[in-house]
């Protein structure tokens, strides 16, 4: 399962009135870009009113997902749609709003959906076909996660706002096991069919696993008193995340993530006292963050039963630091401190096979917006001379990707075959969309005084977004 990350880039400059998502074609092995083809994303044939547009991301079918919005009659209005390579498709169930929560390496999406008359369903959308989940009888629903499979999970409404967790699988919804007169509500699942969602009941939350049909509460795995919770993440490899608060054997309040390993509930803390949860790999590996016994905010590794401490790590004194990225067998996080010669550093650090390397151009801060699946970072640092540089950190360097004149670049998306897009700041202080490639910043070309790509494939297609003034 792959849910949709919260870090997408936004336009919001006050003196601009529309944002208009960008798909550029981009032949990697050319010299020059004569043969690269602009295409605006604007709204599918059919919509109206929708006056701005938003790349979200490429789908591993190379499909790219993205959002028209506008104040239509009804009010404001937001619509997922796909590029397909051909044309553009609303993802539509007949109503004005549309929003996409998850997909899967096959491409396939889920989400919800409204209807003509104002309601929300849950849908699936899978080679190219929109189905409608329906509702087990109540007035609405959402699919929230699917896996590898195709099988959705997400939950129904009924006209009291009271939830139910679903299960859907080849046109056939069933409502998962729930305690009576208590809410429910599904929210991942992974490729052995568990699903983790929690239950609302008396007043509390409870975070829950239903596996072999059967209902596990999860913070009754933790040996708190008076357990409540939330859910996080289930991976393939099973295991899952969650957080739970509670009293312990000194009636001490605790407030903690824990990963369940089907036999026993495991708090990720480095001092017993502190953590949040920040992420997870398919292979079980997670990441957070927590005081130490110092009293400082240090980022950690779980992984295979062990702590790692990643701050510590950096070979910066009075460190601190927080996880970014999580990739299987990567890890991007952020650490400050002071280094060797006292001066203060706020970097981004690359963990991988045992050492954390600074992503570095000589400057005092650096942060990375992508990993690659090759588990190379790119983002934005300080040169010596102060200005920010676009960079790619890989197998343990940090190239400086350039800038024109005296101006700023950065980076915001990377692939696999070695390119990289972002931004550079031109003489004439607008902002540029460009790919960086082979050690050169190529213009993508996009006629607007503030444009940047901020997505990158395989094949070299990118997508991004430009203004348009008043």
């Amino acid at each position: 399962m792959i849910t949709l990350s919260n870090r997408r880039k936004r336009c919001s400059i006050p003196r601009f009135r529309y944002c208009h998502a960008l798909f550029t074609l981009i032949p990697l092995l050319s010299a020059s870009i004569a043969s690269a083809k602009i295409l605006p994303l604007t709204a599918p044939s059919g919509l109206s009113g929708y006056t701005d547009s938003d790349a979200e991301r490429f789908l591993p079918n190379g499909e790219l997902l993205y959002y028209v919005s506008g104040n239509l009659n009804s009010g404001f209005a937001s619509m997922a749609c796909v590029y397909t390579g051909q044309t553009s498709v609303a993802l539509s169930l007949g109503g004005a709003n549309s929003s996409v929560l998850a997909t899967n390496s096959l491409g396939d999406i889920v989400g919800r959906a409204q209807w003509a008359d104002g309601s929300f369903h849950g849908f699936l959308r899978r080679a190219g076909t929109m189905t409608d989940l329906g509702t087990a009888g109540e007035v609405e629903s959402e699919g929230t996660a699917l896996n590898e499979a195709g099988i959705v999970v997400g939950y129904t409404k009924d006209a009291f706002g009271k939830k139910r967790a679903f299960r859907w699988e080849n046109g056939t919804q069933t409502l998962l096991p729930t305690p009576l007169g208590s809410q429910s509500w599904a929210t991942g699942i992974n490729l052995q069919g568990d699903v983790v969602g929690v239950v609302f009941t008396g007043g509390f939350q409870y975070p829950v696993l239903w596996r072999n049909g059967a209902l596990i509460d999860l913070a009754g795995q933790t040996g708190l008193y008076s357990a409540t919770g939330t859910i996080h993440t289930v991976t393939d490899s099973g295991h899952v995340f969650f957080r739970a608060t509670g009293l312990n054997d000194f009636d001490e309040f605790v407030d903690l993530p824990y990963v369940y390993d089907g036999v026993s509930a495991i708090p990720l803390t480095l001092d017993g006292a502190s953590g949040t949860f920040a992420g997870a790999n398919p292979d079980g590996d997670a990441i957070g963050y927590g005081r130490t016994s110092g009293g400082r905010m240090h980022a950690f590794l779980w992984s295979s039963g062990s702590f790692i401490d990643l701050t510590q790590l950096t070979g910066l004194t009075n460190a601190s630091g927080y996880p970014e990225l999580i990739l299987p067998g990567t890890i991007g996080f952020r650490g400050s401190g002071y280094d060797s010669s006292l001066v203060f550093k706020d970097l981004f650090f690359v963990y991988r096979d045992g050492q954390a390397h600074a992503a570095t151009l000589g400057g005092e801060s650096s942060t990375a917006f992508d990993l690659s699946a090759t588990g190379e970072a790119v983002g934005a640092a300080q040169t010596a001379s102060g200005v920010n540089h676009a960079f790619r950190w890989s197998n343990g360097q940090t190239v400086d990707l350039g800038a024109t004149w005296e101006g700023e670049s950065l980076a915001y998306g990377t692939n696999t075959t070695g390119s990289a897009v972002g931004y550079y700041v031109a003489e004439d202080w607008s902002y540029r969309a460009c790919l960086y490639q082979g050690g050169a910043i190529v213009d993508l070309g996009v006629n607007s005084s503030y444009s940047y790509a901020h997505l990158v494939n395989d094949d070299g297609i990118s997508a991004g977004a430009y203004l348009t003034e008043d």
